[in-house]
């Protein structure tokens, strides 16, 4: 883990969310998906029509719907960082899919 400005992340970032970043089979498939879109942008192919980004985005989709309703907390940290990162690569690469239909 690096930083920017040069100081160590705080302890609590190192104590708390790393281990829960390296554990959770939601979060640790983000990366998967992002690949995929990057590929799929990096190759020109229309991202919608990508079997592969197909797959990585329903995969993590049902990761979520199945960590929402197995656990009994319901939505929890993990859900949410994980629909957030899956927003988040959809807002990022919405301009490649705009491109690709247009």
């Amino acid at each position: 883990m690096t930083s920017i400005d040069g100081s160590d992340p705080p302890k609590r970032f190192m104590d708390e969310w790393i281990p829960f970043m390296i554990q959770s089979p939601l979060v640790s498939y983000i990366p998967i998906l992002s690949t995929a879109l990057f590929q799929a942008t990096a190759r020109h192919v229309d991202i919608e029509k990508s079997v592969d980004t197909i797959a990585a985005r329903m995969k993590l989709i049902n990761l979520i719907n199945d960590h929402i309703t197995t656990h009994s907390k319901g939505v929890n940290e993990e859900a949410i960082a994980a629909v957030m990162s899956l927003s988040y690569n959809e807002v990022l690469f919405a301009p490649y899919l705009a491109t690709s239909q247009g």
